[in-house]
C-alpha cells in the first residue's frame, strides 16, 4: 500500500522481483505529489527485521524513514528502524540496517522533505533470518526458474508449464514427497494471492489447484486431503455444485469450486529437506554428518574458551535448528600468585580456561592450602595459594651454648645443679690471705647509721651481723631464703647482702654507706 498513486505506479511494482537503474513505470511505484508519502508492505506476520534495502527511482534531497512494527503503518507510529538524510540517487541502493533486529509484521517507508515531493520505489528488500531460503527446499530438473517460494517453514513450488487433472496434480505432488495445498488461515492466503499475482500479472485468468475436496456425507461441507474440515475459507460467491477447488485468478485469487476432471495448474507444498549450514563460531570446532532435517550438530570450544550456549543442535522438519548457535568467549586468568619459599608450575603451559597450576615447597617447607588451582570461568583461579611452612617435624636439634651467668630478679627456694652454697646459718669464718677465684670471700656489712632509740622503743635485735659467705659459682649463683633464716630472730630484720647483687627488700633498705 502507499498514500496514492500517479502514472500506474502501483504499489505492489516495488515487491515484484525486478528493480531497475532508472524510474521505469512498468516496474517502479510513483506517488502523487506529498508533503510527507509513504509506502508500505505487509510481511503477514511478525517477522525480526534486520536489513531493508530500497531501490528508489528518483534523485531527490530528503530524509528517508523505515518503521517496523505491527501497528498501522499510515499512522507513523510503529518504531523507527532507520533513519537516512541525504541525496537519494535513481536506481542505487539504498541500505538500512535495523540495529538491533526489530519485531513486526510492517515495514514502512517514509519519504520526508522541505516541499511536497514523490515517493518512487522500483523494488524493495527486507531481509530476516527467520524466513526459510529456497536453498533448504527440494530441488527438481523439470521445475521452472523462480519457481519456488518458501514461507512460514515451508516450500511451495508453482508449476504452470503442463497442467493436469486434480488426480493426477496431487499424484505428482506425491511422487516428489508433497502435496497440494491443504490448509489455508488469512496470512497464507494472503502469501499465495500474491505470489500468484506476482507470476500472472498478465494472465488473470489463471487456474491452480488446492487440496480441499467437497464432504460426499454432507454436500455443504468441504474437507481437506487429511481428512479435517475447512474452518478458514475465502470462496467466491455464490459457489456451484463441483467437488474440487481452484485459487481462481478472474476473482482476485478467491476460492471457486471446479470440476475435479478440468486440467489446471497446481502448487506442491512440500516441508524443507535440509537446514543449511549454520555458521561456525570463531575459536570452535562443529561437527555433523550432513545438515538434513534430523541431523545434530555438535559443537566445542578450542582451549582457553568456554562454549557459552548449546553444545548441540538439530535440524528440525521448519528447516532451522532447535537453538541459537554458541559463543566461545575466551577466558584468560592471568599468572599465578607467587608464593615465599616456594613456586609454581603451568601444568599445560598456558593460563586460560580449565588450565592447571600446581604449587610446590621448598626443601625444609611443607605446602598449607591447596596445591593444584584450575582456571574457571570468572577468569580467576578457583581458590587462594597456599603457603609454604618451616617443616618443624624434620628441623635437626641444634646444641644451646652456655648463657652468662645473670642475677636473680627473685629469690628461688628451689635448688639447682651443682649445688648452691650451705644453707645453714652457721657459716664458716673467712681467713686472712690470699684467695683464689674459687674461694669463698667474705663480704663485711657495715651496720646503718639510725637514731638512737628511745626509751620506750625496743632494743636492737642484735649488736652483731654475722659473715655471709656467697659461692662465686658461675652456673648458679642464687641465695636460697633458708640463709635468711636465723634462729632466734624475729621477722623484718635487716639481713647482710653481697654488695654485687641485686636485691629487693620487703621493709627497710639496707644503707651500705
Amino acid at each position: 500500500m502507499q498514500i496514492s498513486s500517479d502514472l500506474g505506479g502501483i504499489p505492489q511494482k516495488a515487491i515484484d522481483g525486478s528493480t531497475s537503474s532508472f524510474f521505469n513505470v512498468d516496474t517502479c511505484t510513483l506517488t502523487r505529489a506529498e508533503r510527507v508519502p509513504w509506502w508500505y508492505v505487509n510481511l503477514l506476520e511478525p517477522y525480526m527485521v534486520q536489513l531493508v534495502r530500497l531501490d528508489f527511482g528518483r534523485n531527490i534531497p530528503a530524509t528517508v524513514m523505515v518503521r517496523v512494527g505491527n501497528n498501522r503503518p499510515d499512522l507513523g507510529t510503529n518504531p523507527i528502524c532507520n533513519r537516512f538524510t541525504g541525496q537519494l540517487e535513481e536506481g542505487k541502493p539504498l541500505f538500512l540496517p535495523c540495529n538491533p533486529p526489530m519485531p513486526g509484521a510492517f515495514v514502512s517507508v517514509h519519504l520526508e522533505g522541505a516541499n511536497l515531493s514523490q515517493l518512487s520505489i522500483c523494488e524493495a528488500f527486507v531481509y530476516t533470518d527467520q524466513a526459510l531460503p529456497i536453498e533448504r527446499c527440494p530441488q527438481f530438473r523439470d521445475q521452472p526458474p523462480g519457481s519456488t517460494a518458501t514461507y512460514n517453514g515451508k516450500c511451495y513450488i508453482f508449476y504452470n508449464r503442463q497442467p493436469l487433472s486434480f488426480k493426477d496434480s496431487l499424484a505428482f505432488c506425491r511422487s516428489r514427497g508433497g502435496t497440494l495445498v491443504d490448509e489455508s488461515n488469512p496470512a497464507l492466503q494472503g502469501f499465495i494471492s500474491w505470489e500468484l499475482w506476482r507470476r500472472h500479472r498478465s494472465d488473470s485468468n489463471s487456474q491452480y489447484w488446492m487440496g480441499a475436496v467437497r464432504d460426499p456425507q454432507d454436500r455443504n461441507n468441504w474437507k481437506w486431503l487429511g481428512g479435517e474440515d475447512v474452518t478458514v475459507s475465502f470462496w467466491n460467491l455464490p459457489g456451484g455444485n463441483e467437488n474440487c477447488a481452484r485459487y481462481d485468478g478472474s476473482k482476485g485469487w478467491l476460492w471457486s469450486d471446479t470440476n475435479c476432471n478440468a486440467k489446471l495448474n497446481f502448487i506442491c507444498q512440500h516441508q524443507p529437506k535440509a537446514c543449511g549450514k549454520p555458521e561456525q563460531p570463531p575459536n570452535s570446532t562443529m561437527v555433523a554428518k550432513n545438515f538434513n532435517v534430523g541431523a545434530v550438530i555438535d559443537y566445542t570450544c578450542d582451549e582457553g574458551h568456554l562454549l557459552v550456549g548449546p553444545a548441540s543442535r538439530t535440524c528440525l522438519p521448519t528447516g532451522f535448528y532447535n537453538e541459537f548457535p554458541p559463543v566461545c568467549k575466551r577466558i584468560q586468568c592471568g599468572f599465578p600468585a607467587e608464593i615465599p619459599n616456594g613456586h609454581y608450575q603451568l601444568l599445560n603451559g598456558t593460563v586460560g580456561y580449565l588450565s592447571r597450576v600446581i604449587y610446590s615447597c621448598d626443601e625444609g617447607y611443607e605446602l598449607v592450602g591447596r596445591a593444584q588451582l584450575m582456571c574457571d570461568i570468572d577468569e580467576r583461579w578457583n581458590g587462594p595459594p597456599p603457603r609454604c611452612e618451616e617443616d618443624t617435624q624434620t628441623v635437626a636439634a641444634v646444641p644451646v651454648s652456655p648463657s652468662k651467668p645473670t642475677q636473680p630478679q627473685t629469690p628461688s627456694t628451689k635448688p639447682r645443679d651443682p649445688p648452691a652454697a650451705p644453707t645453714r646459718p652457721s657459716l664458716p669464718p673467712a681467713r686472712p690471705g690470699p684467695q683464689s677465684p674459687h674461694q669463698e670471700r667474705p663480704v663485711r656489712v657495715k651496720p646503718s647509721k639510725r637514731p638512737a632509740p628511745s626509751a620506750d622503743s625496743s632494743p636492737a635485735e642484735s649488736a652483731h651481723v654475722p659473715h655471709v659467705v656467697v659461692a662465686s659459682h658461675p652456673q648458679n649463683n642464687e641465695i636460697p631464703d633458708s640463709v635468711n633464716v636465723r634462729s632466734g630472730l624475729p621477722p623484718n630484720v635487716n639481713v647482710a647482702h653481697s654488695v654485687d647483687e641485686e636485691r629487693r627488700e620487703a621493709g627497710a633498705r639496707l644503707n651500705l654507706g
